[in-house]
Parts: C-alpha cells; structure tokens; sequence
C-alpha cells in the first residue's frame, strides 16, 4: 500500500516538472492571471500554429537553396468540389484585396438532424451552394444576391437540368 502510494507521487512529482519546464503549457495556463499570456483572436485575426515562445526559422540546410514557384493562375470557375476539372491548382491567382467581398445566409445550415455536408462551385459568374435541406442556390458571384433556388429532385439526369445551372455542373 505504501509502495503504491510513493509510486503514484512519484509520477505526479515527473509529470508535473515535465510539464512545468513546457513554453506551450506555461503560455496557456488558465491560472495565471498575467494578461500577457492571455491568447484572443478577435475577428480577421489568426493565431500562430506554432508554440507561442518558438520562432519560425529557415534551416541552416535550406539556407541558399533556390525553388521554383509557377506563375499564378487565374481561375474563371470552380466548377467541383477542390476545384477545376483538371485536377490541382498550383498556384491560385488571388486579386490584389484580397478579402471577403460577401457574406450571405442561403438556406437551413446544420443542426442534430440535418447536415450542412457540401462543398461550393462556382461557374457564369455564379456561385452555388446546396444547404442542409438539399435546396440549391445560385447566387451571384459578385453581390452574394440569390439568383435561383430549387430542390436537386430536377437534377437526376443532365437531361433534367434547368438553365440557370452550368453545363459543367455534374448532376447529382
């Protein structure tokens, strides 16, 4: 019994000065009160991935090194989830301001029975969405306005396709 005992504050005793001697736990402890330690990210702020008291730092065996990035490339559509229809996008071309142009609620989101599960796909100047109900919207690429909505039930076959949709648009 007392072996038992001696043996569990010993490993409470190695933990904690592991964890003690830790820069990431020290940082984020919610007992200490000093306000400098305290991480906020307000909105359009990021936090660091890494530690708080690490620098990011070329290696000494990258110094020199040369690389090759390819020319950025525009893209008119995002026709599929990920992307264009060809496949990766090396080096994706964003505008000068780069920020949120706008922000629109399109149809019922996620909750305990629905699931808000696809992905966007841009095309002729529109973006579409399909919300947690499974309607389809087409909203304007440049104002967020609706354009169309529907239910998928028209999209069985490329036949049934109604023209507000994209032709690249891969039917359901």
């Amino acid at each position: 019994m007392k072996s038992r005992l001696l043996l569990a504050l010993a490993a409470v005793a190695v933990l904690g000065a592991s964890l003690a001697g830790c820069g990431t736990v020290s940082k984020l402890n919610p007992f200490d009160k000093k306000s400098a330690n305290k991480i906020k990210a307000s909105q359009g702020e990021r936090i660091p991935l890494i530690a708080l008291n690490q620098k990011l730092e070329v290696s000494d065996a990258l110094k020199g090194q040369t690389f090759f990035l390819p020319d950025p490339q525009a893209v008119p559509a995002w026709p599929q989830a990920g992307g264009a229809p060809g496949g990766w996008i090396d080096n994706l071309a964003a505008g000068g301001d780069f920020r949120v142009a706008w922000r629109k609620d399109f149809g019922e989101g996620s909750s305990r029975k629905l699931h808000l599960t696809s992905t966007p796909v841009a095309a002729d100047g529109k973006v579409f969405v399909m919300d947690a109900e499974a309607h389809v919207s087409a909203l304007s690429a440049t104002s967020g306005e609706r354009v169309q909505r529907g239910l998928p039930e028209f999209m069985s076959t490329a036949a049934n396709t109604p023209e507000w949709l994209p032709a690249t648009t891969t039917p359901l």
